[in-house]
């Protein structure tokens, strides 16, 4: 019985089974129905029915005995392929079940995973891949692969499922084209860069995926098929939770989870092995609290928990006692628990940004401590005072005091003898606290965003300094020409005007005991010019001292090389034995002065005001020479209002002008 009854010559069959009247398939069966009857297309009565997804219709056929692979004669596609085609996974499961041939291929050479593929079944394309259907089948015509079409049609999930599975993605089709070449859609794209970030990668000697930066709101599963991964990275997303799968890692070594948006940690993170789980960084999420068993975690050496919203750090953390770095930095801290004292072995202690209502002094127990950072630790517009007998950890390297409302610094911090860098920005120092000029081995020095208005020229002792930032202060002294160039050139600036202001004192000391007689051949041995000779000898109404050290100013001005020992030379060289020999005792025993604490450029301290006397406007006149030769002016007036001695050293008013 095979009556045709539509000008498509089907049968009655095709019809009932096109349209999933199973009972109607049946009594037609019973009837003596042509069970493999073909239309004028090929198809058959199972074409039509897995077509339409009628599953229950095609286990009828089946059972009746219908030819499981009969191929349609327009296509040669199989019931199989149509089924895929159209993305009814239960009549293709019942199809696979029943023995369709899984990767039969139609006239174009196309697989029913191609068929699938081409079309965005993700579910049916993941049901044939379970059942084994080969991922990298490829076509006919266009020598495609499933892989391939999905990615050209753009179908994202499918693309991902394919990659899973092990899907090739360097094939070239005819066209010499990748499968990234057709990923022409971003949203295929973001799937193969994923993809490429999910394949284990060693980094640092570790297995690694790295997901930061990808705006991923779950964690992929992909991540968890790989069990020997020892480091993942999923900084810098959206993540709101982690699921209970990462328990599956377990050869993890370090935790990545910083940035993100989470509220709580799966509690199979402390079922991790605890000989593995060394490093976790939790920062900038929103967690309240840590996992109870969290102490579990024996050998974990980092945690960073900064910038989330503790209120308390959990006692559990006490216990890890391998802990070597520790950052709660930025969380509404009011306290630490007593416990913390027994972690030993902290090399780092991050507690800037709480809200403490006094300074924690357990952490003043910590000895071991080489990098503390505690700036603005009683929280916004509070002074974070620094403990007076901070020098108690004495193995400090790096102190950050930023942002604490801080106008001096305790003595204890001049005793940090092993300070390699101290950062005291954005404070209210009005001048470089000078406890700082003890730490001999600071390489490091952040001044920035404070008040200070002059760099004191004791700074250049710190030898060891490379790289100091004075941003945003209304700095005077060193000019702004040499602060914009940088460290190295503002400490050769203080360098230098600190060593020609100790030879100016040396040059002050010898010209006491130069003669009027020798006033003149001085200046002829260190090459004066007539010019200066004259302007010398306009100045005989000083003492010798005086002219004596007014040559020696006009020496430093012409000759960058002037020295004691060149002075020394200089005298020998003219037949001066005398004062070379005095040049030699001065270099050598010179006189102590009171050292100068003002530390500014030279017009601050002639502000400043200061004794009067000889001596001291000498100083006035070597500072103002160097400050400005347009002053030679106001040099002059100074030396006319200065008493004139007489040549046995008696003093004289001075003669008008």
């Amino acid at each position: 019985m095979s009556t045709l009854v539509s000008v498509q010559q089907e049968t009655a069959l095709h019809k009932a089974s096109e349209h999933g009247h199973t009972g109607t398939v049946q009594a037609l069966l019973t009837a003596g129905a042509t069970i493999d009857a073909e239309s004028n297309w090929g198809t058959t009565a199972l074409h039509k029915a897995s077509c339409q997804g009628h599953t229950g219709t095609v286990q009828a056929l089946l059972t009746a005995g219908a030819a499981i692979d009969a191929q349609n004669g327009i296509s040669g596609e199989t019931a199989l392929h149509c089924a895929s085609e159209h993305g009814h996974t239960g009549t293709v499961q019942a199809l696979l079940t029943a023995g369709a041939t899984i990767d039969a291929r139609s006239d174009t050479g196309w697989t029913a995973l191609y068929s699938a593929s081409i079309n965005g079944h993700t579910g049916t394309v993941q049901a044939l891949l379970t059942a084994g259907a080969t991922v990298d089948a490829r076509s006919s015509i266009l020598n495609e692969t499933p892989l391939h079409a999905a990615a050209r049609r753009g179908h994202p999930e499918c693309v991902r499922v394919l990659l899973r599975a092990g899907a090739n993605t360097v094939i070239r089709n005819s066209d010499k084209k990748t499968v990234e070449d057709l990923a022409v859609q971003e949203d295929v794209q973001q799937v193969f860069q994923l993809f490429k970030a999910l394949q284990p990668k060693v980094v640092d000697d570790l297995l690694t995926i790295d997901l930061r930066d990808k705006g991923l709101t779950s964690v992929p599963a992909e991540v968890f098929d790989n069990r020997d991964v020892q480091r993942l990275v999923l900084s810098n997303n959206r993540l709101k939770s982690i699921p209970e799968e990462i328990g599956q890692l377990q050869k993890l070594q370090r935790l990545e989870l910083n940035n993100n948006l989470l509220t709580q940690l799966p509690q199979a993170i402390t079922t991790l092995p605890t000989c593995n789980l060394q490093y976790i960084d939790l920062s900038y999420n929103k967690l309240e609290t840590l996992p109870d068993g969290f102490s579990r975690l024996k050998q974990l050496r980092y945690l960073y928990i900064r910038n989330n919203v503790f209120k308390e750090i959990p006692e559990e953390v006490c216990s890890l006692l391998q802990l070597q770095i520790l950052s709660v930095g930025d969380n509404p801290l009011k306290c630490l628990p007593d416990k913390i004292s027994q972690l030993t072995g902290l090399t780092r202690l991050d507690i800037d940004n709480c809200q403490f209502d006094e300074f924690p002094r357990q952490v003043l127990q910590l000895e071991g401590l080489n990098t503390l950072h505690m700036g603005n630790w009683a929280g916004e517009g509070k002074p974070s005072l620094v403990p007076e007998d901070i020098s108690r950890l004495k193995n400090l390297q790096v102190l950050d005091l930023q942002e604490s409302g801080l106008e001096s610094l305790p003595d204890g911090v001049g005793e940090l003898s092993e300070l390699l860098e101290l950062n005291i920005a954005g404070n209210r120092f009005t001048s470089v606290p000078e406890q700082i000029m003890n730490l001999s081995n600071i390489r490091q020095l952040y001044l920035s965003y404070n008040r200070i208005s002059h760099l004191p020229l004791n700074l250049s002792r710190m030898a060891q300094l490379v790289d100091m930032d004075i941003s945003r202060n209304p700095l005077t002294y060193p000019p702004p020409d040499v602060c914009e160039k940088g460290t190295a050139t503002i400490m050769d600036f203080l360098r230098r005007k600190k060593e020609d202001k100790e030879l100016r004192k040396l040059f002050s000391h010898f010209s006491q005991n130069v003669t009027k007689d020798e006033v003149e051949d001085l200046a002829g041995a260190l090459g004066l010019s007539a010019d200066e000779l004259s302007t010398i000898q306009a100045t005989k109404t000083q003492t010798p001292r005086f002219q004596a050290n007014y040559v020696l100013l006009k020496w430093i001005e012409t000759d960058r090389e002037a020295s004691m020992d060149k002075l020394q030379q200089e005298l020998s060289e003219f037949g001066m034995d005398r004062l070379a020999k005095e040049a030699e005792r001065v270099k050598t025993q010179p006189v102590k002065r009171p050292a100068d604490t003002s530390g500014g450029p030279p017009a601050k301290r002639l502000a400043a005001g200061g004794s009067s006397g000889e001596g001291h406007q000498e100083d006035k006149l070597a500072q103002l020479m160097e400050e400005n030769q347009s002053l030679k002016a106001e040099v002059e007036k100074l030396q006319g209002s200065q008493k004139s001695t007489s040549q046995d050293g008696a003093e004289r008013p001075a003669k008008d002008d």
